[in-house]
């Protein structure tokens, strides 16, 4: 009997390995699609390096485009103290970009959460 049982686990082994194990396929997570600009609206590119942020003047109607040309992560957030913030990128990893479509005159500061201390712009949106 102990002979039979031997046989029986073997010829499981031998089959499991015969059908042989592979590694599952990783999840597959889409690109999120890169909305498309409004259209008539002009473009600023800003870019983040060497901890620095930058202040720009613009036209109502502008995309504001911050690249993170950086190595750390990096956020773009609207400092609006007693009031809502109007955008907040989140992370921005290097090498990528958030934009905001500023469509109001007016002057919006904004900062890195990461960076606080020393990363800080101001964007001056006019008619």
């Amino acid at each position: 009997m102990t002979k039979a049982l031997i046989l029986v686990a073997s010829l499981f082994a031998l089959l499991a390995l015969g059908c042989g194990f592979t590694a599952p396929e990783p999840t597959r997570i889409p690109a999120t699609p890169i909305p498309t600009l409004p259209p008539g609206a002009e473009v600023a590119e800003l870019s983040i390096v060497n901890f620095q942020h930058a202040d720009a003047t613009v036209k109502a109607g502008t995309v504001v485009i911050w690249t993170n040309n950086d190595r750390p992560l990096h956020t773009v957030t609207h400092i609006n103290p007693g009031a809502e913030r109007l955008f907040d990128s989140q992370t921005i990893a290097p090498e990528k970009a958030y934009r905001f479509y500023f469509t109001e005159p007016g002057t919006y500061d904004y900062q890195c959460l990461i960076h606080p201390v020393n990363m800080k712009g101001t964007i001056t949106v006019t008619e």
